[in-house]
């Protein structure tokens, strides 16, 4: 730039300018939505880029899987209760991020119902409805309130697709706690200490193991001896264990109850009689596990 004067007189000086593309548009979430567990948003990006999600739990007791299901503008998550007995409200976040420094986040809330015991019925409960081929699911078999004087579980044979079988040491007694109990049980818990029970006589590990129905499924058959503890009319939690999937599929929870002996039953301190539930169908909404 030059600047002339009155007299002639002339200054000069310059000045770079630098012409680039404007800055990136931030994403928006168009749309977040739980429908049965599963979480689903769908976002846009002004300049197209291809977005990335991430959920975040900011209350409530629930375990957050994925996302899966991904595309550049949506992704799925699913929600599960970490106590399916209690249930209880949640809160989560989705942040979705264009990678060019621009992002948009969404909150939803929602709830699980407490599950209910029916009287004199047994359930086995997934605490998850979806895994990966090598990875574990914790059940957890639960009693309404029991029909009969109830103290020792002599047989509980849980079925299951082949494919699934019982993950070593994951044998829990009572409400699940995240430690094993196997030979020995720490902390005396759940139905087993509302009938004061001191101690346990229990199964090694190695004596939990499946049979093959030859029907494509297998009996997985447990027991708990408690020592020292009286006659209750059970409910609650009566242990829990963790399987694993060796394949994709989809694998449905149930029982045996009688099997040339009986494999699922109950009795009393004079265990003079063996005790049936009355209903083992096992129809919930938590008796499903896919595998992929």
């Amino acid at each position: 730039m030059t600047m002339t004067t009155g007299d002639g007189r002339q200054a000069s000086d310059s000045v770079t300018f630098s012409l680039g593309p404007g800055g990136s548009e931030a994403p928006s979430i168009d749309s977040l939505t739980v429908n049965e567990g599963v979480v689903t948003v769908s976002a846009s990006d002004p300049d197209g880029d291809s977005l990335t999600f991430q959920a975040f739990l900011d209350s409530g007791n629930i375990d957050i899987e994925g996302p899966f299901n991904e595309t550049s503008t949506s992704a799925q998550w699913r929600l599960s209760p970490r106590d399916v007995l209690t249930g209880g409200n949640w809160t989560i976040t989705v942040i979705a991020d264009d990678g060019n420094g621009g992002t948009d986040s969404d909150s939803l809330s929602g709830g699980f119902d407490a599950f209910p015991l029916a009287n004199d019925t047994l359930y086995a409960i997934a605490t998850s409805s979806s895994t990966s081929t090598g990875s574990t699911v914790r059940i957890a078999v639960a009693t309404g309130d029991t029909a009969n004087n109830f103290q020792y579980l002599n047989g509980c044979g849980v079925v299951c697709e082949n494919g699934a079988s019982y993950a070593p040491t994951t044998f829990d007694v009572g409400n699940p706690d995240g430690t094993p109990d196997v030979g020995s049980a720490n902390p005396i818990d759940g139905v087993w200490a509302d009938m004061g029970a001191t101690s346990f006589l229990l199964a090694p590990d190695n004596f939990i193991t499946g049979t093959d129905l030859g029907n494509g499924s297998s009996r997985t058959d447990f027991n708990v001896t408690p020592l020292g503890g009286s006659d209750i009319t059970a409910n609650g939690i009566l242990f829990s264990f963790e399987y694993t999937f060796t394949s994709e599929g989809t694998y449905h929870l149930g029982f045996e109850a009688v099997n040339i002996v009986s494999r699922t039953y109950y009795t009393d301190a004079s265990q003079s009689e063996d005790f049936f539930w009355s209903d083992i169908s096992n129809d919930h909404q938590y008796n499903v596990i896919v595998v992929e």
